[in-house]
């Protein structure tokens, strides 16, 4: 089985590509495949973070519209999403959540896992200063209500990201 190697080795992390793994799921690529993360997590053990490919990639567009790719992709077992359109794909992820699709349970189990590899690698910290920097008044970081902020740890987004948001004072929840 693909993987399998390097969990034995002891990865913290794997990358599903938009492939399709015909041995793991014929139909979909591991990406957005439930299967190939089932597989990962009960048949290979595999308790690390599973992140996606840039998930504005074609190799996935005959799979998921432009608004559901991430919404596929954590549905599908995902737990760190590379998106370069991720001001498309963060909204998607924000509303799945708050009408359920999605479960705050999937994304807390996620953000775990986000948080411990950090941890595991010494830089945590490194990862919480832009947060701490970001927050409005309200205490929330730039774009996630109160509710939504175990969020912001899911998303991988461009070392330029600050260009994309607004001044601190007129940030909103």
């Amino acid at each position: 089985l693909p993987f399998q190697a390097g969990i034995e080795s002891g990865a913290d992390m794997v990358l599903v590509s938009h492939n399709i793994v015909d041995c793991m799921d014929a139909q979909f690529p591991a990406s957005l495949s439930p299967e190939v993360h089932r597989i990962l997590r009960e048949e290979l053990g595999f308790s690390g973070v599973i992140v996606t490919d840039d998930l504005a990639m074609d190799g996935i567009r005959t799979f998921t519209g432009d608004t559901q790719a991430a919404v596929q992709a954590v549905l599908a077992g995902n737990d760190l999403l590379c998106c370069t359109d991720f001001e498309t794909q963060i909204p998607a992820v924000l509303q799945a959540v708050e009408t359920g699709e999605i479960s705050m349970e999937q994304i807390d189990a996620s953000v775990l896992r986000i948080l411990e590899l950090k941890i595991s690698l010494g830089i945590l910290f490194f990862f919480f200063l832009p947060a701490y920097f970001l927050r409005n008044r309200q205490g929330c970081i730039h774009g996630f209500s109160p509710q939504m902020q175990p969020l912001s740890s899911l998303f991988f987004c461009p070392p330029d990201y600050t260009s994309f948001l607004p001044s601190i004072s007129s940030a909103k929840c």
